[in-house]
């Protein structure tokens, strides 16, 4: 925790955010495939050493992944989101689509009802996918979007990035690449 409180410490220091965000239950471990209750907790608990810091996000986790369907993971985002909600009302919650976070237009017809969500993509795909199958164009249109992981490597060739990109600009759509290095893939 005291790691956390300097990454913390640092990003408010310059202005910056931390999204916290669940990835594996250990460092180096298998990425889970959903939220249990104990994920919840840990959430939970984040919201509340933080409440009272500017720029903290939460995003529910980085890629669900797996069998899980939206009508699956909608219950307990809407349960995780209550709950750092209790220790941090205000806080901005990100939620992942399914198959890895890349599809998020299930909120069209099934959103996450709860103010202050931000829909999270990685759209790990080429551009005649994306700007058709992902339908972001129609979730951003109602609720706020992200591109949370993108970069060149098994599915995404460089084009696309740049598709992406051109798209993300002209659209006003905020976005994170995985990852500014030249060796981990995908890359940037």
């Amino acid at each position: 925790l005291a790691a956390l409180d300097e990454m913390v410490a640092t990003a408010n220091g310059l202005g910056a955010y931390v999204l916290w965000g669940l990835r594996e239950k250990e460092p180096n471990t298998e990425q889970v495939t959903m939220p249990d209750d104990a994920d919840q907790q840990a959430m939970a608990a984040l919201a509340t050493r933080y409440k009272d810091k500017p720029g903290v996000l939460y995003s529910l986790q980085v890629e669900p992944h797996g069998q899980h369907s939206w009508a699956e993971l909608l219950p307990r985002w809407v349960s995780m989101t209550d709950a750092i909600r209790a220790a941090h009302p205000k806080a901005l919650i990100f939620v992942p689509g399914t198959q890895w976070a890349r599809y998020v237009h299930w909120a069209l017809t099934q959103p996450v009802p709860r103010p202050n969500v931000v829909y999270v993509s990685h759209p790990y795909d080429l551009w005649t996918t994306i700007s058709g199958t992902y339908r972001l164009d129609e979730v951003k249109a109602i609720f706020p979007v992200m591109i949370g992981e993108f970069g060149t490597g098994t599915q995404m060739d460089h084009q696309t990035v740049l598709s992406l990109l051109d798209w993300a600009d002209s659209t006003k759509v905020s976005w994170a690449a995985w990852a500014f290095d030249d060796e981990a893939g995908p890359v940037l």
